[in-house]
This record gives structure tokens, C-alpha cells and sequence, in this order.
């Protein structure tokens, strides 16, 4: 007998959550400086993330902040 195995994932569905989960990954010390205490620049990379087809966390870990512009890494 198969076992359905579910994908546990943290992907915000509306502008709020999109907020609440910028927030809350800017107070991490687990995600590159430029994002430490900046929700704003979190949701950016997020957003810009999706559009070239990366996960939230994905995108953090790939978009790095060079003078000021998002650049793949």
C-alpha cells in the first residue's frame, strides 16, 4: 500500500502573508545580510524570485544585492 507523502511548504498565497513571511525571514540571521531587518528588500527577491521560477527560500539564497540591484548568484 502506497503512502501519500505531502510537500511541507511555506509559500505566502496573498499580500498579507507575503508580509508576515518577509517579516519574519528579515529578523533570521539564517539568510544573507542584505535581507537581515529588511522586509521590504526579502519580499522584492521573493517576487523577483517567482518570476524566473524560484522558490521563496531559493530565491534568497540566489538573488544577491550588488550596489543596490538584485543579480542572480
Amino acid at each position: 500500500m502506497e503512502q501519500d507523502i505531502v510537500q511541507f511548504s511555506i509559500e505566502p498565497r496573498t499580500f498579507e502573508e507575503a508580509m508576515k513571511y518577509a517579516d519574519l525571514i528579515a529578523k533570521s540571521t539564517l539568510v544573507p545580510k542584505d535581507y537581515q531587518g529588511q522586509p521590504g528588500n526579502v519580499l522584492i527577491a521573493i517576487q523577483w524570485g517567482r518570476e524566473i521560477g524560484l522558490k521563496p527560500l531559493q530565491a534568497l539564497q540566489n538573488i544577491a544585492v550588488i550596489n543596490g540591484r538584485p543579480c542572480l548568484w
